[in-house]
């Protein structure tokens, strides 16, 4: 009898220990980019000047691209927000279009003596908030939260674009 009361409080105790704290929040978001237009459309990122030529990325016209996705272990799901990888290691990111035309977006905390948002801030790559991607809550249980998040490319952005020189 001792050895069965043992062994149901040992595993209790190692079971408990391998799950997340009762605090922890499993929050799973997923980053989508819609490319709603009729341009093939090609992210070039950069950092200190240097393409990151394994993370150029392409978005061929009317198609839903999963760009990455992570899992977070967080203390509240009070705040959903997210930022991505891609971005992360970039302090700049050019969008070209048909290889005709171009915006620069340009992560603000890189280098704040420049404009942060081309062409603006609304639309910028990096500016993860207030509406820029949409999200929408794909599970939520107690414990856990799976949300995606989507920057859609329209014709406006095509035509508020520079060309290339």
């Amino acid at each position: 009898m001792k050895k069965i009361i043992f062994i149901l409080i040992t595993s209790c105790i190692f079971l408990h220990s391998c799950s997340p704290s009762r605090g922890d929040v499993v929050t799973v978001t997923s980053l989508y980019f819609n490319n709603n237009t009729i341009h093939v459309i090609k992210l070039i990122p950069y950092k200190n000047g240097i393409v990151i030529t394994d993370s150029v990325k392409v978005f061929l016209p009317n198609t839903i691209t999963l760009l990455e996705s992570q899992k977070y272990y967080m203390l509240s799901a009070n705040y959903i927000s997210f930022d991505f990888r891609y971005q992360r290691v970039t302090d700049s990111i050019l969008v070209y279009f048909d290889n005709i035309k171009k915006e620069v977006h340009r992560n603000a905390t890189t280098n704040p003596v420049l404009s942060p948002y081309l062409p603006s801030k609304d639309r910028s790559i990096y500016h993860t908030f207030l509406g820029t991607y949409t999200s929408k809550i794909i599970e939520q249980r107690k414990n856990y939260i799976e949300t995606e998040y989507t920057y859609t490319f329209t014709e406006q952005d095509y035509i508020d674009a520079e060309v290339i020189k």
